[in-house]
């Protein structure tokens, strides 16, 4: 019960500060692909947000947000890793960019970049963990009333994934 007041109040404080809105809503249908069609994953709502892709020294890509005219929408989904190992859990991200001002978005394989759509993996897998352009697929995006639908379907082929389709309705 303490830890729902803390978390509760956390949330309260998080969503009166600033400018960029970001809402998490915990669903249990957004996945569809075997491994994990009844696990839950988190969509990450980010109001006014935008993101560029940036380039370490390393040549590994992440994302860098800021204000700007756009919801960016962050898909988590967590594996646990075994109690007392440090290095166990298991993690995937999909993000997508979405303009304030679309309605109606269909796009495949290389035009998916005009959403910055990215896949993200990350786990103790030498040579596979970090962020991936999604280049091969094909996302609708519905948005209206206050609702945004989204259907999106790829593949990653640099490495191995668990989420390769979405279909879930996000409250805005």
């Amino acid at each position: 019960m303490k830890l729902f007041l803390y978390l509760a109040s956390l949330m309260l404080v998080a969503n009166s500060c600033g400018n960029t809105k970001s809402t998490l809503n915990t669903v249990e249908d957004t996945i569809s692909n075997t491994p994990i069609s009844t696990e839950k994953i988190i969509v990450e709502t980010k109001k006014n947000t935008i993101y560029s892709l940036v380039e370490d020294t390393a040549g590994s890509l992440y994302p860098a947000f800021e204000t700007g005219n756009a919801t960016t929408l962050i898909f988590n989904y967590t594996e646990k890793g075994a109690a007392g190992t440090a290095d166990g859990d298991y993690t995937e991200t999909v993000h997508l960019m979405i303009p304030n001002d679309s309605n109606y978005l269909k796009l495949k394989d290389q035009n998916l970049q005009q959403l910055k759509m990215v896949f993200g993996k990350f786990c103790f897998c030498r040579g596979e963990a970090g962020y991936y352009k999604v280049t091969n697929g094909s996302v609708s995006i519905k948005n209206e009333k206050g609702l945004m639908t989204i259907k999106a379907s790829f593949e990653i082929p640099e490495t191995s994934n668990k989420i390769s389709t979405i279909e879930q309705v996000v409250v805005l």
